[in-house]
């Protein structure tokens, strides 16, 4: 028969945890206490019916929501912990069966990843073929340093090694070397970047954040 030890509940993540003489089990030390105790029948029962049990825990099986699949549960073992709903974003089993809080919290952030990884895709696609005004090769193909420099005031485009070099130059005037390559615009600050922003809106908030952070 299936040993039976006491519980402990934790007041500040409001979670239950098996104990042994007043310390907590840990995940494995439950699955080997199970592995000789589980009785053959409950191997055979609904996941559900499992939640019910001794060591059930109503936090979701951290290995089953983090890689899909719940070792215990796949080798016949008894596992103590929620098996969640699958999610139709992520299509991993996150979702816990009974509270909505949880469900929606999750499938939120799951949108919010699935819009991040939209815009970097747009993002990589508006910036793979972008050459750089000095050297000439296309920035995402050089060898080192990938970023792009933003110059505040011009919209011409430079990988970020060249425009500072051209910058750090004491072979012109400081107005020279401050100023755009191209246009000769003068530009106090450039900003790195991995990615060449779409409109002005994007390159203004790309180089406020950058200066946020410095």
């Amino acid at each position: 028969m299936r040993s039976h030890l006491p519980i402990q509940h934790n007041i500040i993540t409001n979670q239950s945890y098996p104990v042994n003489n007043g310390v907590s089990l840990s995940y494995a030390s439950i699955c080997r206490v199970n592995n000789d105790n589980i009785e053959p029948s409950h191997i055979s029962q609904p996941v559900s019916s499992l939640h019910n049990g001794t060591f059930s825990l109503q936090s979701l099986c951290p290995y089953a929501e983090k890689d899909g699949v719940c070792e215990a549960l796949e080798t016949g073992r008894y596992c103590p912990y929620i098996h969640g709903d699958l999610c139709d974003l992520c299509e991993m089993p996150a979702l816990h069966p009974t509270n909505e809080k949880q469900r929606e919290q999750h499938r939120l952030e799951c949108l919010h990843k699935h819009e991040t990884e939209c815009e970097e895709a747009f993002a990589i696609q508006r910036s793979e073929d972008k050459k750089c005004g000095v050297c000439l090769e296309t920035v995402w193909d050089r060898d080192g340093d990938k970023r792009f420099g933003i110059l505040e005031n011009c919209d011409h485009i430079f990988c970020l090694e060249c425009i500072r070099k051209w910058r750090a130059s004491s072979n012109y005037e400081h107005k020279v070397v401050k100023a755009c390559p191209e246009c000769r615009v003068k530009s106090d600050f450039v900003t790195p970047t991995k990615y060449w922003p779409e409109n002005e809106q994007a390159k203004q908030e790309v180089i406020k954040t950058y200066k946020e952070n410095l």
